[in-house]
This record gives C-alpha cells, sequence and structure tokens, in this order.
C-alpha cells in the first residue's frame, strides 16, 4: 500500500513540475492582444489557424484572440480606450479610423511599412485607404470590399433575360420579376442600418459626381442630381414596389437571405457574401455583374475596406506590428482573401487563379478605372455616427414621413458641419 502512495506523490510532484515549467515558458513569451471586431464561428476558424502559423513562426510571441459580435464592437473598443485596457492590435473598421485617430488613441505605422519588404507587393489604393487621416498610415487595410449585383441566374434564364445595364433597366427587370402573389421581388432593398452605401450609390451615379464635398467643403449631397438619385432609391419599394414589404427593415442578413431563399432575383452587395449564396444555392443558380450605370453613363464604386490598428496605449507594439506584418504577408493576406471572398491585398493575391474565377470578374473589372473608385470621408470623427444612424432618416422616406429632398438637406447639412468642424480644428 505505501509504495502506491509513494507512486502518487511521484506522479503529483511530477504534474506540479510540469506545470511551473509550461508556465515559465508561456511567461517569457510576448503576449498580444488581437480584437477582432466581425467575430463569428467561422471566420475564428480562420483567425486561429493564421495565429497558429505566425506563433510557430514566433516562437517568442503567443497571440490572444478576442472576438467580439459587431453589433457590440465598436462600443466595447470605445470603453476599452476611455478605461485605457486596450488590446495591442485591433480590427480597425472603415468607418472608424477618423473617430479613433482623432482621439489619438492609434499608433501610426509610417516608421515599420517604411522598412517592411513587401512594400512594392501591395496595390497602391492601399497607401490612400491607409493615410484617410491626417495623411498618416494608421490603419494597414488586409482587404477590399468592393459591391457588385448579386442576380439569380436560373431565374433570369427562364425569362430570357440579362442583368440590367442602366439605372433604367434595372427597374425594368426588377418589375419583370415582382409577383407579390408567390411571394417574389425583383430587388432586396436594404431599408434598415447599412443602408446608406447604397443610397449614396444612386444619388452619385445620378449626381454624375462621386464627391462628397465642393470645393467651398460643403456636402454635394443637396445638388439637384443628388436629390434624383435618391428619389430614385426610395421610389424602388414606394413606386415600383419592386421590394418586398418588410425590406424597410432589411440588413444584412435579411438581405442576402431574402435572395437564396427565393424571395427576392437580385441584390448588391460585397464578394463576401458568395460564400453564403454557395451554401445555400450552389453553383450556377446565381451570378454577379456590374452595377448599373446612371444617367451620366458612369458608375462610382465605394472601396470599403478591414484594416489592423496598433493601439497608442499598447505596451507590445514591436511584437504587435510583427504580428500584423505577418497577417499582411503576400501568402497570408491572399490566404485571408480567399478564405473570406475578399478583392486581395496584393496584387499577385489578385492574379491567383482562384480569383480569376467567373464570380469575381465584377467585382475587379469595376475598380479598374481609378477615378471610378472613392472613400468616403472616413477622415471625419462623427462620419461613423453619421453612417450608423443614416436609415432612419432613409426609413422616414420610405414612410412617407419626409420628401428625399428633405432627406438629402438634412444629409448634406450634417456633413457640411462635420467638415467644417473638422478644418476648424486643422487650422
Amino acid at each position: 500500500m505505501q509504495i502506491f502512495r509513494f507512486i502518487f506523490k511521484i506522479l503529483l510532484i511530477t504534474f506540479a513540475l510540469s506545470l511551473f515549467v509550461g508556465c515559465g515558458e508561456t511567461s517569457n513569451k510576448t503576449r498580444v492582444t488581437f480584437l477582432q471586431v466581425l467575430g463569428g464561428k467561422d471566420r475564428d476558424k480562420i483567425l486561429q489557424e493564421m495565429i497558429r502559423q505566425f506563433e510557430q513562426a514566433n516562437p517568442d510571441i503567443v497571440v490572444e484572440l478576442q472576438s467580439v459580435p459587431w453589433d457590440q464592437a465598436h462600443e466595447k473598443l470605445v470603453t476599452m480606450v476611455a478605461t485605457g485596457s486596450v488590446p495591442d492590435v485591433v480590427e480597425m473598421a472603415d468607418a472608424w479610423i477618423g473617430e479613433f485617430a482623432a482621439m489619438g488613441a492609434l499608433e501610426s505605422l509610417e516608421p515599420h511599412l517604411a522598412q517592411w519588404p513587401y512594400r512594392e507587393a501591395i496595390k497602391d489604393v492601399t497607401w490612400r485607404a491607409g493615410r484617410v487621416y491626417d495623411n498618416t498610415f494608421y490603419a494597414f487595410p488586409y482587404g477590399f470590399y468592393v459591391k457588385a449585383l448579386f442576380y439569380r441566374k436560373d431565374w433570369f434564364a427562364d425569362k430570357n433575360l440579362t442583368p440590367p445595364a442602366t439605372t433604367d433597366e434595372f427597374v425594368h427587370i426588377a418589375q419583370a420579376f415582382t409577383e407579390p402573389a408567390k411571394p417574389r421581388y425583383g430587388y432586396s432593398l436594404r431599408g434598415g442600418r447599412g443602408c446608406f452605401d447604397m443610397a449614396t450609390y444612386f444619388m452619385f451615379v445620378f449626381n454624375g459626381s462621386s464627391a462628397y464635398f465642393d470645393e467651398q467643403g460643403r456636402s454635394t449631397f443637396d445638388q439637384p442630381g443628388a436629390i434624383r438619385g435618391l428619389q430614385f432609391f426610395a421610389d424602388l419599394y414606394k413606386k415600383h414596389h419592386v421590394a418586398p414589404p418588410d425590406a424597410i427593415n432589411y440588413g444584412y442578413n435579411e438581405l442576402v437571405s431574402a435572395f437564396y431563399s427565393g424571395v427576392t432575383a437580385m441584390y448588391i452587395n460585397d464578394p463576401e457574401t458568395i460564400k453564403t449564396q454557395l451554401s445555400h444555392l450552389g453553383e450556377g443558380k446565381f451570378g454577379t455583374a456590374a452595377l448599373p450605370v446612371g444617367p451620366s453613363g458612369r458608375r462610382f464604386i465605394k472601396l470599403g475596406y478591414g484594416s489592423y490598428s496598433i493601439l497608442r496605449a499598447s505596451e507590445n507594439k514591436e511584437a504587435a506590428w510583427r504580428f500584423i506584418a505577418f497577417m499582411n504577408s503576400p501568402e497570408m493576406s491572399t490566404y485571408w482573401a480567399k478564405n473570406n471572398y475578399m478583392v486581395p491585398l496584393t496584387k499577385t493575391g489578385e492574379q491567383d487563379p482562384y480569383f480569376q474565377q467567373e464570380i469575381f470578374k465584377p467585382f475587379f473589372a469595376q475598380i479598374a478605372v481609378p477615378e471610378d473608385v472613392y472613400f468616403p470621408p472616413y477622415e471625419l470623427p462623427e462620419y461613423s455616427a453619421f453612417f450608423e444612424a443614416a436609415h432612419i432618416d432613409f426609413q422616414r422616406l420610405l414612410l412617407g414621413e419626409a420628401t428625399a429632398e428633405q432627406v438629402a438637406k438634412k444629409w448634406a447639412a450634417e456633413l457640411t458641419a462635420a467638415k467644417m468642424r473638422q478644418n476648424a480644428k486643422v487650422d
């Protein structure tokens, strides 16, 4: 009996020593905390694999992934910055860059980029995107979001129709698919949060310019063409009735699910939704096409992006940069783009055979002309809050509680005031 007790004690001591040694190994490593703001089961798995490869290549660093859902992310990050308890690296939404940079919360990445070996590999537009605030690289884009038209290929074939090339054709084709009794509608209009991107698309193509402000710093949203574009977008719901009645509350999920569930024939969104449609519809039932041009014969494409930023309060800035540099290296950034169905960060990534598939072509074709590509005024600290609240005004328009002119002028006044306040601070 005593021999068993002796063996048991030896095992306990061995186990305790192993724990002590393990703790010692971890304590000798630099811990980098990474806050992901678009948390989700599939996305977390992709990131965990990339983190595993980073830690394997950098054995002196361990990365702790903190993943939060999008709806909670902004408030959480604001609280972290206010309390000083910040992550080292944060996944920075494009609309937040001006807000957090103006707080002094973000570290400039310029010194690191000057020595980064892959500078020539990334697309030229990356420099514009990273330097939207004070011409300083506060956010390193990891890939780009470009909107295109998704359409039910099988339904179009049944009616012998092709994707609409103009806004007029867009209305006629949407009407051709609208049969409320089924129920089936031509278009998944987004009336809830996030509707602002599509509202501005139509405002710009009707106005013939993607400029948010004129030379005096006044918003262009109250110009006649912009008002006509906003009216056009609202009329898809109010006048032509080509969108489901509950589309007034559609957000991202409702927009996408109405399409794969057989309620709508078309919707407009980023390439990331290709993955969702493939999982529900499979190949061959849907396709993508360029957005319809406006009366001027042009389309203007917003370039959205997610990025990595280092928080100024981080105590592990060098290790944090090594993590970002690894994640945005040509090999890893292409891996990320493939798994998240994004436009890749690097020139070589875009040339990858994976992105030569027909389904991706409209996204790349639309950004081939630099003059057609624009960024919203991410440099404005107030832009994020403006973007998040815009759907309230748009829903009032859809409900007949406000006119297109009233909403457009309200938006113009708010953006102009934000621009003036920013200019006053700079001066």
